[in-house]
C-alpha cells in the first residue's frame, strides 16, 4: 500500500516519500554542479580582471589564467575525491591526475593549435 507524503497531495500519480527524497537529492547535486561551474567561471573572470588591474599584457594574463585553472583542477580533484571518501594519498593522486590532464590539454593546444 503506497502512502502519500502529505495528506493534501494533488490528484495524479502517487509519489512516495522516498522518491521525493531521491528527487531532492538529485536537484541538490545539480545545484552543486552549477555552483561549481559558476565559481570556476567567476574565478577565471576575476583573474583576468585582476591581471588587467595590475597591468599585465595579454600573453601574461593568459598564462596567469591557465595557471589558476590548472590549480583549480588540482583542488577540484583533491577535494572531490576527499568528499567521496578517498584517503589523503589517493586524493592527492586524483588532484595531480586532474591537473596533469589540464596540462596535457594545454600542451596539445600549444603544439597543434599554436
Amino acid at each position: 500500500n503506497v502512502h502519500r507524503c502529505t495528506e493534501s497531495s494533488p490528484p495524479g500519480p502517487i509519489i512516495t516519500c522516498s522518491s521525493l527524497r531521491l528527487i531532492r537529492k538529485e536537484i541538490l547535486a545539480q545545484v552543486a554542479i552549477a555552483g561549481n561551474l559558476l565559481a570556476v567561471t567567476a574565478i577565471a573572470v576575476g583573474t583576468i580582471a585582476g591581471g588587467q588591474v595590475i597591468g599585465l599584457e595579454f600573453p601574461e594574463t593568459v598564462l596567469l589564467v591557465q595557471s589558476v585553472l590548472i590549480a583549480l583542477l588540482f583542488l577540484i580533484g583533491f577535494f572531490g575525491s576527499r568528499w567521496a571518501g578517498a584517503s589523503w594519498t589517493r586524493a592527492l593522486g586524483w588532484g595531480v591526475l586532474d591537473a596533469g590532464i589540464g596540462v596535457g590539454i594545454l600542451l596539445v593546444k600549444i603544439l597543434v593549435g599554436g
